[in-house]
């Protein structure tokens, strides 16, 4: 067997380990059941520079583009999962982008500016409303834009949702690109109750089984617990958890302990 056989087979391991590497520590935490594309694989999320990052988005939705019309099919951009994340990602990150485009910042770091997120007095005045989202449509709706990064009533996937045991008129749901919304009205209209925090991936869910004003979510970017006692209102982050990542998260009825899987 040739060195240089010997080489590249090396040089080819190493490839497929980094990026293997960069698509499981992607900040994003979507469910696994959607396609990972081709820039979110590209990207060293290690070192990530949004520069690079939206250069990689830009040749992938060229190609997208160019297949899409070879196969006559039109596929809206706006509805990508992972570009609507993309952005709420970047807005949220805004301040640790230095002029070349790096992003200066790790877990701990993430996870100290939630928390001095979850300080301020009051968040109420940061809240919305989404407008005409109902349960026919499966509401809320506002999402952000992929050209132009500004909020739009557009479809707002929803991957976890949680209906307060005490009182059914009111959920908590998590959106595609990271948010939490409320609604008090079975689902007629929602308010965005995270739009204060610094970061707010929210992966699962849990309501106090006796007061629908307690509600803990995880979130993945920080691999944090946050936790509100008015509603959403205020949060706070639950040092005393550090295990990592969770995808399913109970109340346990007889104890009010949290158990999270």
């Amino acid at each position: 067997m040739s060195s240089k056989f010997i080489l590249s087979c090396f040089f080819a391991f190493v490839l497929l380990a980094s990026t293997a590497s960069a698509q499981s520590k992607n900040p994003f935490h979507l469910p696994p059941s959607i396609k990972v594309p081709q820039w979110v694989t590209a990207t060293n999320w290690e070192k990530p520079n949004v520069r690079i990052i939206d250069s990689l988005i830009h040749s992938y939705q060229e190609a997208e583009e160019e297949n899409d019309h070879a196969s006559g099919h039109n596929k809206d951009f706006h509805e990508d999962p992972y570009i609507t994340a993309y952005i709420r990602w970047r807005n949220k990150i805004k301040p640790n982008i230095n002029e070349n485009g790096d992003v200066l910042f790790n877990s701990d770091m993430i996870k100290d500016r939630l928390i001095r997120s979850t300080q301020n007095t009051n968040n109420s005045a940061r809240q919305r409303t989404t407008n005409a989202a109902n349960w026919t449509l499966l509401g809320p709706k506002q999402t952000f834009r992929e050209i132009t990064g500004d909020l739009a009533d557009e479809q707002n996937n929803m991957y976890c949702i949680a209906i307060a045991p005490s009182n059914a008129s009111i959920l908590y749901a998590s959106s595609e690109p990271g948010a939490l919304y409320k609604s008090t009205n079975k689902g007629v209209s929602w308010q965005c109750i995270t739009d204060g925090l610094y970061s707010c991936q929210a992966t699962t869910i849990a309501v106090s089984n006796n007061d629908a004003n307690v509600v803990y979510a995880y979130d993945g970017m920080s691999n944090s617990i946050i936790k509100t006692t008015d509603g959403g209102l205020n949060w706070h982050v639950l040092n005393s958890y550090t295990y990592g990542n969770g995808d399913r998260m109970i109340i346990s009825p007889a104890t009010g302990r949290i158990i999270i899987t």
